[in-house]
């Protein structure tokens, strides 16, 4: 059996064309009224007008026909069993691809920083300071040290001159110091290739200009006083004679090419210097200033001479004693003045300020000298203190003398003063190394004396 399917209206048209507008007979269709939107089917001998069939859609998603019906339909999307489908720009959406075989082989670029042609990796670029790298700041932020010689538009206060220049000239008895640069305001650092193994008779400076600040590094060798000539119109400058000391000299070349000696300093002065051995005399006019590693003490020569200056070591004086020496490490010696140093009489008359001592005449002198405050206890009527009031008299003796005076005035004080205010005295009197005082009573009524000082002095 065959089924076609037709329009009623397609069916007339189509009849009316095969059998001339007519119908019936075996040929003819079969007839069209009350068929309207019904569709001509055959089995092959017969035709008849049947209903359309009803149309079977597929699930929403993409079809997916098993031959004879609609199966499952596909769903668009990047999850599990999902159509992929590509993005607008023709791209697989992100998806694993771990499955994928046959990929060409990844091609990395070489070590550094990769360079792209932009269709294939050209040479990887270095991290550094040399030519053609690139620099990376380092972990304060900052540069670091490169040349910027080739900046602009740098902002105001960055400064235009050039970096210090080191620059090291070989050792001879007549070097000379060549300037890498001719840029005035250029700073240059010498420095001899070896330490000073013989004198510098004569220099030279080249390629220098002026308003330079130049700079000398002379070290002496393990022989030491080795001098340095300067070259021509620099002002001359006296090299630290020691053993191994450092000398440092500062110049500034001025307008007339001449080199300014601005200071020189070395490692045997002060501060960082440590101490050594005193060096050689100096020439005239000139001073030599270290740390004496004998005496332990700042010490100088000075203008062509060999004595040894040093600075004094303070000290305490003890009472009565006087500066008997010096000792080469700057401390004062002290001492007491023994009786055996002074003459017992003078072997000649002399005469002072005018006054003439004859040869006979002896020189006091004081033993020990104080101020003692009297007792104030009551004195018995025509008594004296039962007890004495003493004070130390260092080296007094027996056979000394004693001179005393009030402290104060005595005058109004109970005891001391005139008329009834008076009768009280003050005995006075040397034992060995002791100075002894009483108060004694010289009228009929006991007297309470007031406080009062007195000054006392042995003499021998």
């Amino acid at each position: 059996m065959k089924l076609l399917i037709l329009s009623v209206a397609f069916a007339a048209a189509l009849q009316a064309q095969i059998y001339g507008g007519g119908g019936g007979g075996s040929g003819s269709l079969p007839p069209m009224g009350g068929n309207s939107g019904k569709f001509l089917t055959t089995d092959g001998t017969v035709s008849s007008w049947a209903a359309a069939p009803g149309l079977t859609y597929p699930a929403a998603g993409v079809a997916n026909s098993t031959g004879t019906s609609w199966g499952s339909s596909y769903t668009v999307g990047a999850a599990a069993n999902n159509l992929v489908q590509l993005n607008a720009s023709g791209q697989l959406p992100a998806v694993s691809g771990a499955l994928l075989t046959n990929l060409p082989g990844a091609t990395y670029p070489a070590a550094g920083v990769a360079n792209s042609t932009g269709s294939s990796w050209g040479t990887s670029y270095t991290v550094g300071t040399a030519a053609n790298n690139l620099v990376q700041l380092n972990g304060s932020g900052q540069l670091p040290a490169v040349s910027g010689a080739l900046l602009t538009n740098l902002p105001s206060g960055g400064g235009t001159g050039n970096a210090a220049a080191n620059v090291t000239t070989t050792f001879s008895a007549t070097p000379t110091f060549t300037c890498p640069s001719a840029t005035a305001g250029t700073v240059v650092n010498f420095a001899l290739s070896t330490a000073l193994t013989a004198n510098i008779t004569s220099s030279t400076l080249a390629s220098c200009t002026p308003g330079s600040l130049l700079n000398f590094v002379f070290t002496q060798d393990a022989t030491g006083n080795r001098t340095v000539a300067m070259p021509a119109s620099f002002d001359p400058v006296t090299i630290h004679p020691a053993a191994t000391v450092v000398t440092k000299a500062s110049y500034f070349l001025d307008a007339g090419g001449a080199g300014r000696l601005l200071g020189a300093v070395s490692t045997a002065i002060y501060g960082a210097g440590g101490e050594v051995a005193a060096p050689p005399t100096p020439p005239a006019s000139t001073c030599y200033i270290w740390n004496d590693s004998t005496n332990h003490v700042p010490s100088w020569k000075c203008n062509n001479s060999a004595t040894v200056l040093s600075a004094v070591v303070p000290v305490t004086r003890t009472a009565n004693q006087f500066l008997t020496s010096l000792s080469a490490g700057g401390v004062l010696g002290f001492s007491a003045i023994a009786a055996a140093d002074i003459p017992a009489a003078l072997a000649n008359t002399t005469s002072v300020n005018g006054s003439t001592i004859p040869a006979s005449a002896t020189i006091s002198q004081t033993i020990a000298s104080g101020q003692t405050a009297m007792p104030t206890a009551a004195v018995a009527a025509n008594t004296c203190s039962a007890s004495a009031t003493t004070a130390t008299a260092t080296g007094a003796a027996t056979t000394d003398a004693v001179e005393t005076t009030y402290a104060a005035d005595p005058t109004g004080l109970t005891g001391y003063g005139g008329g009834t205010a008076g009768g009280i005295t003050v005995r006075a009197w040397p034992t060995a190394n002791t100075m002894n005082f009483k108060l004694c009573n010289e009228t009929a009524a006991s007297i309470t004396p007031a406080a009062l000082n007195i000054n006392w002095r042995v003499v021998r």
